[in-house]
């Protein structure tokens, strides 16, 4: 059920991070919650980015939308939230499946989906 977990996860968090990527279906959302957050859209040639009034709102940016590795921190917990009931078994679940689909996401968005963003 650990790989199970991971997949879903995983395959989840960047296919959010994709549809909200620029020029995709969610890309107008994105905008909007950033700008709800208090940041203000930047670009530097092909580097799109939202810039943050302070570093707390950067560091809550990331997990939502910002990074297809550090979004499965929340993403992650909120999908084995209502996919799994918390057990004891959870202890130790939770944070390997959070670990492994960071690994995953990493080795997909740096290989595969980087290039053709």
């Amino acid at each position: 059920m650990l790989i199970n977990n991971v997949i879903i996860i995983s395959f989840f968090t960047l296919g959010l991070f994709v549809a909200s990527s620029n020029d995709y279906v969610l890309y107008g959302l994105k905008i909007k919650i950033g700008e709800l957050m208090g940041g203000r859209w930047k670009a530097q040639g092909d580097y799109e980015y939202f810039q943050f009034k302070n570093k707390f709102l950067e560091n809550l940016w990331m997990p939502l939308l910002g990074c297809p590795v550090c979004m499965v921190s929340f993403w992650g917990v909120t999908i084995y939230s209502l996919i799994e009931k918390y057990t004891l078994n959870s202890a130790y679940e939770l944070p390997l499946i959070i670990t492994c689909s960071c690994a995953v996401n990493f080795i997909l968005y740096k290989n595969l989906i980087e290039k053709y963003l």
